[in-house]
């Protein structure tokens, strides 16, 4: 549920940087009425409301993309002035000043890691995956969508190395995107896209506060009070909404930047998750007082490990440390469970 909430905290943010390139507002002003937008989105709508407008919103956002990508590499003389244009060193995961061959591999390995592990993970993806009607459609969606979040991906990606040549006088990073289309489209065509570009991050931040919602009602609310109807289920959804909103909100407000958010919604917690994760992939004997323990030493490790000492591997130490967790408990529990009741266990699971 953190990782959700600070992925929903991101696109809060993204949303107030849309409003305030667009607008004359200043960054808090857009971000507080982009919270409020969001809450309501998010109160009144679904999962399936939510799946069946991405794919019109995604339409518009990627054609969009693509005609700004092809204005702006008109616009500096064609691809290969633009190829040329980018810093190459700004085309690294290691900062230049950390030269130690070892700083550098701990320094990629962690770069890579968080978006890696922490996005395997996400229940957002993961609540579409189940939500698809077969095994087969799932897997072939899923396939499909990484390919064209690889390759779609290129194009802000590439549009914002190249910004700082196209428009030098940027004050905030963050908006080269909606500022870019603003430069080359049409007053009407900048409408649809910034509404596409919107509506997608209504969409992604929908799917993150309803998750969240729901695992907070479904896992403590629900648990003491089995009997509640399927109205009074609702209200207490849509309070979830509500209260994580906020809390997404505040997040937002505060925050470094979006960056931040999106590396923190992919890091914080997760390590235990993608420990388990893989263990009940690939291990047929598993241990829910283990994964327990897992998920707790995981998060602890990463929260203390990045906001006390500043470690510069946090990420990856609290993977180390969740897989030692686990497997510490599962030899203390074969060390002090009698073997005749472990085969029970096994048995019944």
């Amino acid at each position: 549920m953190p990782t959700s909430l600070l992925w929903a905290a991101a696109q809060i943010r993204a949303f107030g940087q849309v409003l305030s390139a667009s607008s004359e507002l200043e960054l808090t002003i857009s971000i507080t009425i982009s919270a409020i937008v969001v809450i309501l989105y998010t109160g009144l709508g679904g999962l399936l409301a939510d799946a069946i407008t991405d794919i019109v919103q995604g339409v518009i956002l990627i054609i969009g993309l693509l005609v700004v990508f092809l204005s702006v590499i008109g616009d500096v003389g064609g691809l290969s002035k633009a190829i040329g244009m980018i810093d190459t060193t700004r085309l690294t995961f290691v900062p230049h000043s950390i030269t130690g061959p070892w700083q550098r591999l701990f320094t990629m390995a962690e770069s890579w890691a968080v978006p890696i592990c922490g996005s395997l993970v996400a229940q957002e993806v993961i609540s579409r995956m189940l939500a698809a009607r077969s095994a087969t459609v799932a897997r072939r969606s899923s396939l499909l969508a990484s390919l064209m979040y690889i390759s779609l991906g290129m194009i802000p990606l590439f549009i914002g190395l190249i910004g700082y040549h196209v428009m030098p006088g940027l004050q905030d990073p963050e908006q080269i995107l909606p500022k870019m289309a603003q430069f080359h489209f049409h007053k009407y065509l900048y409408i649809i896209f910034a509404g596409a570009l919107v509506s997608a991050i209504l969409s992604t931040v929908d799917s993150a506060l309803l998750a969240s919602s729901a695992l907070l009602n479904h896992n403590l609310i629900f648990n003491f009070y089995p009997n509640l109807n399927d109205k009074t289920k609702l209200i207490a959804d849509r309070i979830g909404v509500l209260l994580l909103g906020i809390t997404s909100y505040m997040l937002a407000l505060h925050a470094e930047g979006i960056y931040s958010l999106v590396k923190e919604a992919s890091a914080f917690g997760s390590a235990g998750v993608f420990v388990i994760y893989i263990i009940g992939m690939y291990s047929k004997k598993t241990s829910v007082p283990a994964a327990i323990v897992t998920l707790i030493t995981g998060a602890c490790t990463y929260f203390i490990g990045k906001f006390f000492i500043h470690f510069e591997y946090s990420f990856l130490l609290s993977v180390l440390v969740a897989v030692l967790s686990y497997y510490s408990v599962v030899l203390v529990i074969k060390a002090t469970v009698p073997a005749e009741l472990l085969a029970v266990k096994d048995t019944d699971s």
